[in-house]
């Protein structure tokens, strides 16, 4: 037992035997691994002895793969594979240090981030930004990532940081607005197309009970699977969406999209988190993390300025 170790701790032994039988000819192997055939014969002679079993039948015309040999040669092709891609992954790793992987909403990222992303550049000119979206609720692990946006779970062991909130609101295109009134105005629900989110932390049902809105039976409804193409036909002026103002705080600020309801947003109790895995942040990270939390900052300041009814969140 003891020598089988010795021999499973030769990475050069297991290393030359591989060349050796893909190549088929002890020749070619050594040409391959810069040494003699004479060396190559000797190293697979000694794998050989130690392991008490033949590799390679040997004759004149060549060398070829016993019934052990290949079952060895399998095992150790696909150790090899493997290392060669932990190594590469490794180094592009390291090479990529100025890569930041963020965890995102399709809806934030579209309609929040990517307006901005010139201000980005300008701010932090060597960093590069690597998105992993998501296209409904803010849920999952962040184990891959260096920085995602998530509903505050106490239970997970994250590392985690303010960001916003959970606070809803109804909200359209100001020509929408022009055309149609607010929701809450005396003609009701029934002349506006509602735009749902099949997949989401608060339903439009819920929102009109919570704000004395009955949303039960509107005059028309769309509904997608992805946040960022709510908020596309919101601007659009197809309707009225929820949104989530930790992702529609620019729109709101640009005047795109406007609150379609007189009444205060509902804020649920909820927050939004910037969230990282355990560790030490890599100084590129903690630049992505402290400028996407001061432009958040400046938009609730400026919103809370241009709309009233933000005064309370």
């Amino acid at each position: 037992m003891e020598a089988h170790h010795q021999t499973l701790r030769s990475a050069n032994a297991l290393r030359v035997f591989e060349v050796a039988a893909r190549s088929a000819n002890f020749t070619l192997a050594a040409a391959e691994l810069h040494v003699t055939p004479v060396a190559v014969s000797r190293m697979v002679s000694r794998l050989e002895d130690t392991l008490g079993i033949r590799l390679f039948t040997r004759s004149r015309l060549g060398v070829q793969l016993t019934e052990e040999g290949a079952v060895l040669h399998s095992a150790v092709s696909a150790g090899f594979a493997q290392m060669e891609t932990a190594l590469r992954e490794i180094i592009r790793r390291r090479a990529d240090r100025s890569t930041v992987t963020l965890s995102l909403s399709s809806g934030f990222i579209s309609h929040w981030l990517m307006p901005r992303y010139a201000r980005f550049q300008e701010a932090a000119p060597h960093i590069n930004l690597r998105f992993e979206v998501i296209s409904g609720v803010l849920r999952g692990d962040v184990d891959d990532v260096d920085l995602g946006l998530r509903l505050h779970d106490p239970a997970r062991k994250w590392q985690s940081w303010a960001f916003f909130p959970e606070v809803v609101l109804p909200v359209c295109s100001p020509d929408y607005l022009h055309r149609m009134g607010a929701i809450d105005e005396p003609a009701g629900v029934r002349q506006h197309t509602l735009i749902h989110l099949t997949t989401t932390t608060m339903r439009w049902e819920e929102y009109g009970s919570r704000a004395g809105i009955d949303c039960r039976r509107p005059g028309h409804a769309l509904g997608f699977s992805d946040s960022a193409l709510v908020l596309q036909a919101a601007l659009l002026g197809q309707g009225i969406a929820l949104g989530w103002v930790s992702a529609v705080s620019g729109a709101l600020r640009e005047g795109l999209l406007v609150p379609a309801a007189s009444s205060r947003p509902i804020r649920t109790g909820m927050e939004y988190r910037l969230v990282a895995r355990p560790g030490s942040l890599r100084e590129e990270v903690r630049r992505v993390l402290d400028w996407l939390v001061s432009e958040m900052q400046e938009d609730i300041a400026t919103i809370t300025r241009q709309y009233p009814v933000f005064l309370d969140i």
